[in-house]
């Protein structure tokens, strides 16, 4: 690499003409229908009882992915110290992924469940020439994606449950990671599926005991808990996931299914802001952190009143 220019010292520049180009280039406008930038996002960090800000928070609303990029410069390049910033402020965040740049390299961290490991890195051999970081930026995106599959019909008996259920079983077989949905208030897919208790259900011998596993419900974690949580704190929203019966099954194929359960509380007006579900979701699924963790979403969507 031939001797980079003093401007290179400087994280603003850095900033300016290295990742700011390199996001455009990578197809992830400042601020559009599926990409938003957020420059100086604040963190809270509890031990400092303060507010940091990290370089950049970008959504990418088309693959259900948001990142943190911390710029560093050619004089304070990436060193541990940047590193355990970086998982200081994914920690605090509840964010996924976070990158870490500076004119000679890119990293690329990812935080789960309380593990912080180095995901991807990429040599820059000079950092005027962007083109390959975007292709490296979005090869990795693509790569933790999480693919969507939404059932719908406005009309109801049209068999979407069992399709719902079908697809997500097929793709599991096939080794994927599958996270089924259900947004109906019916619950039906929830009820297949095995998370609402149908067993049971089917062996309530009184009312009494069939009232009690109705009213169990509302203390479960589920769909509509999960659309009004605030993305904004660090959220497990592993909580509100349970696992399939059908998992028993798969063990051999190495795929699993998940279940997002719904139940009579699913409709619309426990949500905020009169939001719909579909858009409260597509939120939510961005702003959980969940993707990495599932390879499809499978979404049994609710019946369109007329």
């Amino acid at each position: 690499m031939s001797e980079l220019s003093s401007e290179w010292n400087n994280e603003a520049y850095v900033s300016l003409h290295l990742i700011q180009t390199m996001l455009e280039m990578a197809g992830l406008p400042r601020k559009s229908s599926y990409s938003h930038w957020h420059p100086q996002f604040k963190i809270y960090v509890p031990s400092t009882k303060t507010k940091k800000p990290v370089d950049f928070l970008v959504e990418d609303s088309r693959r259900y992915v948001n990142f943190l990029i911390e710029a560093k410069s050619a004089v304070y390049k990436i060193d541990d110290a940047a590193r355990f910033q970086l998982k200081m402020y994914l920690e605090h965040s509840g964010v996924r992924f976070g990158i870490l740049v500076d004119p000679f390299l890119i990293e690329i961290y990812g935080y789960n469940q309380g593990k912080y490991d180095l995901l991807d890195r990429h040599q820059i051999q000079n950092p005027n020439e962007v083109e390959s970081l975007a292709i490296f930026l979005r090869k990795f995106l693509d790569s933790v994606k999480m693919r969507t599959i939404a059932i719908h019909s406005s009309k109801g008996g049209v068999g979407k449950t069992t399709l719902t259920v079908n697809i997500a079983f097929e793709l599991a077989k096939l080794g994927n990671k599958v996270l089924v949905i259900d947004l109906d208030d019916q619950a039906n897919s929830s009820l297949y599926l095995g998370v609402n208790k149908a067993d049971e259900l089917d062996k309530a011998n009184t009312l009494e005991e069939f009232d009690d596993l109705l009213k169990s419900f509302e203390e479960r974690k589920e769909v509509i808990d999960f659309l009004n949580l605030d993305f904004n704190r660090p959220t497990n929203y592993r909580e509100y996931i349970q696992s399939s019966v059908f998992n028993q099954y798969l063990y051999l194929y190495q795929g699993k299914i998940d279940v997002l359960p719904s139940s009579y509380r699913t409709r619309d007006d426990k949500l905020p802001g009169f939001i719909g579900r579909e858009k409260q979701l597509n939120k939510a699924l961005l702003k959980s952190g969940i993707s990495g963790d599932y390879d499809y979403v499978v979404i049994d969507t609710p019946q369109v009143a007329r």
